[in-house]
């Protein structure tokens, strides 16, 4: 072989090297990559209703999420109030329905923190009133 075979062989491995795909590592999913819903029943909850928390999980194309674990953190707008917790699962339509029992009348808010199996994590906040009666 002469010097010329060899510089261009050396050459083609060299630019061929540069055509492969590179190696990149899968993207980890983010809370914009989710969209967690928080609905009240009834939408004006009292200290006498049965209040349910139906929270939805849906990915950035708007399917279903199931399976995910939802911690749910009811809290007063004030100091002082212990706070009120719960927990749920999305069923297969992404959508987990969580029995809440509010401790007293006045403004809460409420925070919905979804896990998913893949230890990601979203969350969501909902402001509202619940009256004495």
């Amino acid at each position: 072989m002469t010097k010329f075979t060899v510089m261009l062989a050396a050459l083609a491995l060299i630019v061929l090297a540069g055509c492969r795909e590179s190696a990149q590592a899968t993207p980890t999913p983010t809370q914009h990559d989710y969209v967690l819903a928080i609905h009240i029943d009834p939408e004006a909850p009292t200290l006498d209703d049965d209040t349910l928390l139906l929270i939805t999980l849906t990915d950035a194309n708007g399917d279903p999420v199931p399976s995910a674990t939802i911690s749910v953190r009811g809290d007063m707008n004030h100091a002082g109030m212990m706070p009120v917790d719960a927990e749920g699962v999305t069923d297969e339509q992404g959508v987990a329905v969580i029995p809440f029992v509010w401790s007293m009348g006045g403004d809460w808010f409420v925070i919905a923190t979804a896990t998913l199996p893949d230890g990601t994590t979203i969350t969501q906040r909902v402001d509202l009133l619940v009256r004495s009666s």
